[in-house]
């Protein structure tokens, strides 16, 4: 399981047991991510979090940003043992992972591949 975040390498992430949900936002939907922010500065993650875990996960501040929550468009992936999903390099997404669940990310630059 993992809080919305973007990396900064191609990520080739492949189940190997259980199964798993990613949602993916586009590197344009920065504008409605952002909430007004500075994404930088943010990224995301609520160090203080107490409240139940949701999915997508999503920072407190975020939950209460109608911008986000009405203009972002989104992908959703369900994912099973085999099943392996590129994200491009600056992709936001979030995961969460049934129990017992078992993945493993491949990161590089695999756009340029030939």
């Amino acid at each position: 399981t993992a809080f919305l975040h973007f990396d900064n390498v191609d990520n080739m992430f492949l189940v190997l047991r259980g199964s798993k949900r990613v949602i993916l936002y586009a590197p344009w939907e920065i504008v409605n991510l952002g909430c007004g922010r500075t994404l930088e500065q943010n990224y995301f993650r609520d160090l203080d979090q107490t409240t139940d875990f949701r999915f997508p996960s999503l920072p407190q501040w975020m939950l209460q940003c109608e911008e986000f929550l009405n203009h972002s468009k989104s992908l959703e992936a369900a994912m099973k043992p085999g099943d392996i999903l590129w994200i491009p390099k600056g992709w936001f997404h979030s995961v969460m992972s049934a129990p017992g669940s078992m993945g493993v990310s491949l990161f590089g630059s695999f756009s340029r591949m030939g």
